[in-house]
């Protein structure tokens, strides 16, 4: 059990320093807080996004969208898991 707990702790460390922002055309944008540069261009929806947010484990991102969907990502490939 400690060795799970470890593993997730150190994803979660890592993610902590990146911020997941989204646009008014759909996109899902993960910046590194600590040298401002953008690690990922997601084209999310068809439209706006109103609500992202990470798990708690930060192993997925769930976005919602005016397009009338939501939408889970895996945050180390960025693939769309589930519509």
């Amino acid at each position: 059990l400690a060795e799970l707990m470890d593993r997730h702790l150190e994803k979660r460390q890592r993610r902590m320093q990146e911020l997941a922002v989204v646009t008014n055309s759909g996109k899902l944008l993960i910046y590194d807080t600590a040298t401002g540069s953008c690690l990922q261009t997601v084209h999310a929806h068809n439209s706006f996004i109103f609500c992202v947010a990470f798990s708690f484990d930060s192993s997925m991102i769930a976005t919602a969208s005016h397009d009338h969907t939501t939408r889970l990502w895996n945050t180390n490939t960025y693939a769309c898991l589930h519509t």
